[in-house]
């Protein structure tokens, strides 16, 4: 008689051409085969009452397809020093665990930490002290679970060259929502555009929350946010749905930007400085501001936007002071129930209320969602033909950029007026400090602000940290007016996830 359960007794494997395409892409995504085996389960790739996959036989599998791991690719310090140096080149301040993600995603070899450790040792030893030099900062932060709230929060570090960074974070699972650059960010028509997009973009949810610091360019948000609350939950009319908070409140966004800093920004700040360094830019003079956001900016969106889609598809070291879900923030975000926590999205948002909020808020008519004047932009089109602008890298940014600065002043010689009067309407930014005005400013909807949530820490233990008295662990208890207590999960969170 046939044995109808497989080999021996056993359930026979999935077939190949049924999990070989997931199982490729979660090894270049750099998961382990006891976590791949687990994830097709979860996922439900194949039926489980018919087929059985064992780490052991993904083992065989890969070795057949020839998916190496670490080991079996057996680098050297040798076959490495080309790679590493590579990488280094774009970004020369990341440490170990980047690297080794780089070299994976981009050099498409696995390399151990400890193989990058002993070339960095050997060959960069200076750099290797300054990371160990790096004071650890540590902070507490706690929330309900997935989606109770998101954070945002912008960046002018930048602002010498005119650039300008926002960052929007949801807090549980440290995804980072949206991370842009663009010629302002103190506009709330713009930021608001961030939050509809990632609406839409993650299956039409809402969190329960918002949050900023104070500040009018976040209005746009705050309202937006308010509106769809109240459309999905009549209940929560005469009240808004967004929270301001100061005093360094706004950690999350706060850490997410040092590790920008820490790991992406210097490479990049080396390219920009060399428009100083030569001459050949001045963010005063309108015409050669207009022509590096037009070369600039979409390059480093997409820079960006590669930062964003790595750190969220990679684990964070183990620390045992962190109470945070231990996983990829993409996997936290999507699967929440697999890390102990729960998900308060608000679900199924219609289109129709997406695009009525838009028009209110976010009006895609207006004209700060040009990257440049329309009649900037047609005639660099025209400059560049059917071809389009050049593929724009660190080597020649610079030089794209020059080519078509002379086309324009050529133009200007020949008294382009159309041309001329946008350029010119085209102003910098306000100083630091000053609140947008006119057609820039937004009104906060007049409603009552979202009180601050009271709430106590339960047990846990408690530890010095840089002389401050910190609680780690414990339970949080979220203090009503009726004195009812309800309990919810909490954790901690830090600036001293280093290369996260």
């Amino acid at each position: 008689m046939p044995n109808i359960a497989g080999i021996n007794g056993y359930k026979p494997s999935p077939p190949d051409d049924l999990i070989r395409p997931l199982v490729e892409q979660y090894v270049a995504r750099g998961f382990k085969n006891r976590q791949i085996v687990a994830m097709l389960i979860r996922d439900g790739v194949y039926d489980t009452s018919k087929y059985s996959l064992s780490v052991d036989v993904l083992k065989k599998k890969r070795s057949r397809w020839r998916l190496r791991s670490t080991r079996g690719e057996n680098h050297t310090l040798e076959t490495v020093a080309g790679p590493i140096e590579r990488v280094r080149t774009r970004f020369p301040s990341i440490g170990s665990h980047l690297m080794k993600d780089y070299l994976r995603e981009e050099e498409h070899i696995q390399v151990s930490r400890e193989l990058i450790m002993t070339y960095m040792r050997l060959n960069h030893p200076d750099d290797v002290e300054r990371r160990r030099a790096n004071r650890l900062i540590r902070r507490q932060f706690w929330c309900v679970g997935v989606n109770d709230i998101w954070m945002m929060d912008q960046h002018d570090k930048w602002r010498k060259w005119e650039l300008f960074l926002h960052i929007g974070v949801e807090p549980m699972s440290s995804l980072i929502l949206w991370l842009t650059i663009w010629w302002t960010n103190r506009n709330p028509r713009v930021t608001c555009s961030y939050y509809l997009d990632t609406v839409k973009r993650h299956g039409k949810i809402l969190p329960l929350l918002t949050q900023s610091d104070p500040g009018t360019e976040n209005n746009g948000i705050a309202n937006a946010h308010t509106m769809l609350r109240h459309k999905m939950d009549p209940s929560l009319e005469q009240s808004l749905q967004h929270r301001f908070v100061g005093g360094k409140r706004n950690i999350k966004p706060e850490i997410h930007w040092r590790l920008l800093r820490q790991s992406w920004t210097p490479g990049f700040e080396d390219v920009l400085n060399e428009g100083f360094n030569r001459n050949i830019y001045d963010p005063d003079d309108a015409l050669q501001r207009l022509v590096f956001h037009y070369i600039f900016i979409p390059w480093l969106q997409r820079e960006l936007d590669t930062y964003v889609a790595r750190f969220n598809d990679r684990s964070p070291r183990k620390d045992r002071k962190k109470l945070l879900p231990l996983g990829r923030p993409i996997e936290i975000f999507e699967h929440p129930e697999s890390f102990g926590t729960l998900d308060f999205a608000i679900q199924g948002v219609d289109d129709e209320y997406i695009e009525e909020v838009r028009t209110q808020f976010a009006n895609p008519e207006d004209s700060v969602f040009d990257l440049v004047p329309p009649r900037f932009a047609m005639l660099a089109a025209e400059h560049y033909g059917d071809a389009g602008v050049p593929e724009v890298n660190r080597e020649n940014a610079w030089d794209i950029y020059l080519d078509l600065l002379s086309y324009f002043h050529d133009i200007e010689e020949e008294e382009d007026g159309v041309l001329a009067t946008e350029i010119a309407q085209r102003a910098a930014m306000p100083p630091v400090g000053e609140d947008p005005e006119g057609a820039e400013h937004m009104e906060l909807l007049d409603m009552p602000r979202c009180p601050p949530r009271k709430h106590r820490i339960e047990g846990g233990r408690e530890e010095t940290i840089e002389g401050r008295r910190v609680k780690i662990g414990g339970k949080l208890v979220f203090i009503t007016e009726e004195e009812e207590s309800v309990p919810q999960a909490d954790f901690t969170d830090e600036s001293s996830e280093g290369d996260l």
